[in-house]
């Protein structure tokens, strides 16, 4: 059967794509969540819902022994310019742990775990330090290239008497295969708190989760418009009956007086800074529209409430936002937490409360707070 090109022949474009390939699996990684990739966690809030799960550690084993092959192969067949682009990728990956090489990383962290809880000896006592293990694969995975271009450079390639490729292959794929089942087995007969739990299906769930969510605050929605000012309290009793999302309260005239809706905060928006700043711009006499426009972009709604007067209706939206900057051992959590009011659709007033909780500046968690009221 005729080799591919790719695999046959050492051209400069192939062994770029090679090295782009290897990085762009790497970046995939660590948007999912596996592991070691803090700043890029930080700076895009990014879900670990990969992080210590099976399918990672599998991806993460298979990855590993597929570039690994891939360096044999290159070294096997001289192309020297492949297992440059190897090394390089393993080089960038091992300058940059704490934004890359999470594609590394639940291998030899599962090892740890194994060792953990076969011995009892914790290697890394302290997060910092095991933020560096992918280092354990990438930086031999480095060296291993350098060999091996050494040795091409010295002309000492392979020969007939040595090991065919195919049976390195099978070893390889073996080995890698035998520590990964046993080390999932070891997590899982002996509990573990790592690489027991699916990915994926914490994916569905949430997916799940968040439909059924949507579902119920779309007809919770429908509910509380439905309801006006002239609604009769005993009607619109019966309408909001069994959905605790919607409220009602009764005015002396049998009417709805005051009706609110709420809505979870499970997932909040993560803009606190921005919604303080937005917040700071509003005035009163501004337009409903266009505040509730500006605040939806970076926070979110957590509750409106209308009340009808004889010539008024009185509306109070409440937003928040949250942000978690902590890593390591630093905490760092803001809240944002803001009412406005509107009459007959212009705002009227409208305040917040921002807070911070921090251990920067003390071995204890500090709070700080801020209140702010428009036109104060």
């Amino acid at each position: 059967m005729k080799k591919s090109r790719f695999f046959s022949q050492d051209k400069t474009s192939f062994a770029v794509l090679l090295f782009f390939l290897i990085m762009l699996a790497d970046l995939s990684a660590a948007v999912l969540g596996f592991g070691g990739a803090w700043v890029l966690i930080l700076l895009f809030s990014l879900d670990e819902f990969m992080f210590s799960s099976y399918e990672s550690l599998v991806i993460s084993s298979c990855a590993i022994c597929l570039i690994l092959l891939a360096a044999f192969y290159a070294y096997r067949t001289n192309q020297p310019k492949k297992l440059k682009a190897i090394a390089a990728a393993n080089l960038i990956m091992s300058f940059l742990p704490i934004m890359m090489n999470s594609l590394y990383y639940p291998f030899p962290d599962m090892l740890l775990h194994i060792i953990y809880r076969i011995t009892g000896t914790e290697l890394f006592n302290f997060r910092i330090f095991s933020d560096y293990t992918a280092e354990s694969i990438s930086v031999p995975m480095c060296l291993l290239c350098f060999i091996l271009l050494f040795k091409l450079k010295r002309g000492k390639e392979e020969g007939s008497g040595k090991a065919s490729f195919r049976r390195t292959v099978r070893v390889t794929v073996t080995v890698f295969a035998l520590v990964t089942a046993g080390g999932l087995a070891v997590c899982n007969i002996l509990p573990s708190e790592a690489y027991n739990v699916s990915g994926f299906g914490y994916l569905a769930e949430a997916i799940d989760e968040s439909m059924v969510k949507n579902r119920a605050e779309s007809r919770a929605e429908k509910i509380f418009d439905s309801i006006t000012g002239e609604t009769d309290y005993s009607q619109a009793r019966e309408t909001v009956k069994d959905n605790e999302a919607v409220s009602v309260f009764p005015a002396e005239s049998g009417k709805v007086k005051m009706k609110k809706i709420s809505y979870g905060t499970n997932y909040l928006s993560e803009k606190a800074d921005e919604s303080k700043g937005v917040f700071e711009t509003f005035r009163i006499g501004d337009e409903k529209e266009s505040v509730l426009k500006r605040m939806k972009k970076v926070s979110d709604i957590t509750s409106v409430s209308v009340e009808y007067g004889e010539s008024t209706v009185k509306e109070t939206y409440e937003f928040a936002a949250f942000y978690d900057i902590g890593i390591l051992h630093l905490v760092e959590i803001i809240y944002f937490n803001a009412s406005v009011v509107f009459e007959n659709g212009i705002l009227t007033d409208g305040n917040y409360t921002y807070t911070l909780e921090t251990n920067a500046e003390s071995d204890e968690i500090e709070v700080f707070e801020e209140e702010y009221r428009i036109g104060e």
